[in-house]
């Protein structure tokens, strides 16, 4: 589970916060087939960025995000 950094959802606990982020992750897999296979990967790109909190200043490593994908 992704570190969390709000003040605000700090206080909810980590198994209220991991079904958050479960139910996140289901709703983006039924929504995934609106978009080209493209759009699809570059959404799951900055996911990563987003889940492994890594600046827009920092560049990916591919090897790290294709083992994240898979």
């Amino acid at each position: 589970m992704r570190k969390v950094d709000s003040p605000a959802l700090a206080g909810l606990g980590p198994e209220f916060l991991a079904a958050i982020e479960h139910n996140c992750a289901v709703a983006d897999a039924f929504s995934a087939t609106d978009f080209t296979l493209c759009v699809y990967l570059m959404k799951m790109r900055e996911y990563f960025r987003w889940q492994q909190a890594i600046p827009y200043s920092d560049n990916l490593e591919s090897e790290a995000l294709g083992k994240w994908i898979r």
